[in-house]
């Protein structure tokens, strides 16, 4: 009976460790940390009580033992038990269990012991648990102890931030590195079914629960590295987003900046009109740092000591080697480049957060725009082919060919828009002409203007699908010559309400001069604001593909409909398209996206489907122009920089595409065997052919043309994403003005970029920057790459800088 009971010990002994760590740590199985408590704790009662019971056996009748152990296992939960007659019992159950074998008896103490020290800590921490659910502040105050951990704070306990923690908290489940999450403004929204499933959530995930708004909670401060650090996600109602700013102002207005310093900051926005509340906000928090004496404990001095001799070494090493030496920076560069860098790694860092920009592009990554063309554009690689030989004999020049890629949005809200500014940077492909088709309730000219106060240059870069001239000067590739580029693409707009009695009309009907069908679309985008409008066109649009493609069989078509409803959407995805051997090959694949869960989940929020290649990518680029010596503060550098970071994360969603254009591509989500791995095995093979320095590859002639139009096409992609955010080519004057003053030919604050000029495929010439003159053979990046040079050497001189330019001296 002894056995028996003391091997019931354990067993209660290894329910309570699984239940408590192992159980709580696996993914999807998190319950309620106030019911893993009582769970647990339950658990040490009964091994506790079977322990007593067995160590009591021979001393007592069986049921004043069983009451007595009962008695005895409550005192020890309240530290009120006789430890020195418990260990004594202990001891001898210990003897008569195993006469025979000491070692045996020494575990069996250990183990007493053990349960003798968990009794009053699960007991404390029931009681603790209790008050802090009624006093969650005591709870956050406790939780500040664990100062290695990072907390994110909500500014608001709702649907978008619950699954967004959740999210978070799925992605670790080590509970030594697992975030803290804290939710503020936990108030009632009237509907008191959803608060109360809100705070269920909130509560299993074991979240802190403020009533507090955000800028009356107390914030733990991050003092040294060795210290997590403090996210702050400012997520409100999408219909209220003015708020995240407006929290934003109350964070960091009265220039609180201890408090916020070295933090990280999520504003959830759809637009950029936060940029001027940030930087005065900012202005404010570095006068508030300069007044507390921050930056004075920094040894400017003796970094520019260092710098300086590292400076000389590296000049006279250059010599030596018989290379051109660096330029050389003097001390007070150095000193201010240091403050700068200071500046920047303690104030706090503010992401702009645009989830449906985000959802869209990683809507490109998962089912790419060529994903229908594959082997139509194979098609065209070989007939260009054979142009290219008949040009080596002939010497004659032909046209290329080309192959139109259709993608057609219905819907110009939120999601549709940014997938009309995604498909113009992201489907910039060789020997491919994309045209967007916009069908939409909202006139054209309005949605025009929603563009334009993003940038005009969008629309001036393309045209019309039934314009016959391509003459507009944003798109000339040389100064004196009427060569231009190709328009970046070509649209038709359709102003109608799509409705589904004459949907088949408007699908088979023609839309503009050219008599195109919106039935012959490559990709179709359905975002038209609601789950049943969506999903009731998208399933028209699948019939009535599927009727029209039996009369063409190798037609395949993409739609990707938005189902915001997590459930409904998680049902609807499907791996594969919708044909079957019992049915018509309809080569139609149906794809939903933007559920919640998908729009607000860690991968759609820090892009992180591309981030490892983009920080990759970002990482080698800088290295090769020698920006940077240390890895670990370019990538922390590069998080707190949004234009070196989104330019980094569109060449990485870019990969695809250029592989799909040099035609080494194999398969797409219409073919069944197609995985993630095959895109990266096509990946591999070529960037072995073009790799950059590769000598066997990209130094034959054989290579070299390809490898010009690979870098005409990155730096058409590169313009065009560019212009999606807003920026523009500055004019001379303007360019000459800010460079002279900043030393930089780019402005991100006015957003302004000399580069975004066309070029051709023939790529730079060598020996450029040597002349000084330039003729019609230079295109404009050519040009712009002279002009800049020979401004900066002009820079330079002494006399330039103190006399000849107004912005420079007072005389």
């Amino acid at each position: 009976m002894k056995i028996f009971f003391l091997s019931a010990s354990l067993f209660m002994f290894f329910w309570c460790f699984y239940f408590f760590v192992i159980h709580n740590m696996r993914k999807g199985k998190r319950i309620l940390s106030s019911i893993r408590m009582l769970v647990s704790t339950a658990f040490i009662i009964f091994a506790l009580g079977c322990l007593h019971f067995a160590s009591l056996y021979d001393f007592l009748p069986l049921g004043e033992n069983a009451f007595t152990s009962f008695i005895r296992t409550l005192q020890s939960f309240s530290m009120d038990l006789e430890y020195g007659d418990y260990i004594e019992k202990v001891k001898y159950l210990g003897k008569a269990v195993f006469p025979s074998n000491s070692t045996f008896a020494l575990v069996t103490l250990g183990y007493s012991y053990l349960l003798g020290l968990l009794a009053p800590v699960f007991g404390g921490a029931i009681l603790l648990e209790v008050i802090t659910t009624i006093f969650p502040s005591l709870k956050l105050g406790a939780a500040t102890l664990l100062f290695w951990k990072d907390f994110c704070y909500f500014s608001e306990l709702n649907d978008r931030s619950i699954v967004l923690a959740k999210s978070i908290t799925e992605q670790d489940s080590n509970f030594f590195t697992r975030k803290i999450i804290v939710f503020t403004d936990a108030h009632s929204d009237g509907d008191e079914e959803n608060e109360s499933e809100r705070l269920h959530e909130a509560r299993k995930m074991g979240a802190i629960i403020l009533r507090r708004d955000l800028g009356h909670v107390y914030i733990r401060k991050k003092l040294t590295k060795k210290h997590g650090s403090n996210h702050f996600f400012l997520i409100d109602d999408e219909s209220r987003e003015i708020n995240n700013l407006q929290a934003l102002t109350n964070m960091l207005d009265e220039g609180n900046y201890n408090t916020y310093k070295k933090s990280f900051i999520y504003l959830f926005m759809q637009n950029d009109v936060h940029e001027f509340v940030e930087a005065e906000l900012f202005r404010k928090l570095d006068k508030k740092a300069e007044q507390d004496n921050e930056y004075k404990k920094y040894d400017f001095e003796k970094y520019a000591d260092e710098a300086e001799e590292k400076q000389r070494t590296e000049i006279a090493e250059a010599v030596l080697k018989g290379k051109k030496p660096p330029k050389e920076k003097s001390r007070k560069d150095f000193i201010e480049g240091r403050e700068k860098e200071i500046k920047a790694s303690l104030l706090p860092s503010v992401k702009l957060v645009k989830c449906y920009g985000n959802i869209v592009c990683n809507l490109l990554i998962e089912v790419p725009l060529f994903s229908s063309v594959l082997n139509e554009k194979r098609r065209i690689e070989e007939e260009n082919k054979i142009i290219d030989d008949e040009n080596k004999k002939s010497e004659q020049k032909k046209e290329r060919k080309t192959l139109p890629v259709n993608v057609t949005i219905f819907g110009t809200g939120i999601i549709g828009t940014e997938m009309f500014l995604s498909t113009y940077w992201c489907g910039q492909m060789l020997d491919c002409d994309l045209h967007i088709n916009l069908v939409s309730m909202e006139k054209e000219e309005d949605f025009k203007k929603k563009i334009d106060c993003i940038n005009s240059d969008i629309f001036e870069t393309g045209m019309r699908v039934e314009d016959m001239r391509n003459d507009n000067d944003i798109l000339r590739i040389y100064p004196d010559t009427d060569e231009f580029s190709p328009p970046y693409f070509k649209y038709r707009y359709y102003n109608t309400d799509i409705k589904e009695e004459d949907l088949q009309n408007k699908l088979n009907g023609s839309i503009g001069s050219d008599g195109y069908r919106l039935i012959d679309s490559d990709y179709i985008v359905v975002a038209l604001g609601s789950d049943e409008e969506n999903l009731k066109v998208a399933n028209q649009i699948k019939r009535y593909l599927s009727i029209d493609h039996m009369k063409n069989k190798e037609k395949r078509t993409v739609v990707a409909y938005v189902i915001y409803d997590s459930v409904l959407c998680n049902s609807l995805r499907t791996e594969k398209y919708v044909s079957s051997e019992k049915e018509v090959n309809t080569n139609v694949f149906m794809y939903p996206f933007g559920s919640l869960d998908e729009v607000y989940s860690c991968e759609n929020i820090f892009m992180e489907k591309v981030s490892d290649k983009a920080d990759k990518i970002g990482e080698q680029y800088d290295i090769s122009r020698k920006k940077i010596s240390e890895k670990a503060d370019k990538l922390t550098s590069r998080r707190k920089d949004e234009y070196s970071y989104w330019a980094d994360v569109a060449r990485a969603v870019h990969l695809k595409y250029k592989v799909f254009s040099v035609g080494m591509l194999r398969k797409t989500v219409f073919d069944e065997s197609y995985t993630k791995m095959s895109f990266n095995d096509d990946w591999v093979e070529f960037s072995s052919v073009f790799k950059v320095g590769d000598e066997k590859g990209r130094k034959t002639e054989k290579q070299d043309p390809m490898q010009n139009r690979l870098a005409w096409l990155e730096h058409r992609r590169w313009c065009a994403f560019l212009r999606s955010k807003g920026f523009r080519c500055p004019e001379k004057d303007v360019l000459y003005e800010y460079m002279a003053k900043t030393g930089e030919h780019k402005n991100l604050e006015m957003r302004l970029h000399p580069c975004l000029v066309e070029c051709d495929d023939k790529g730079m010439r060598s020996g450029l920057l040597e002349k000084e003159k330039l003729d019609n053979s230079y295109d404009l990046l050519d040009q712009l790459t002279v002009d800049i040079h020979l401004r900066r050497k002009s820079e330079d001189d002494y006399d330039f800088k103190m006399y000849d330019y107004p912005s420079h001296g007072d005389t």
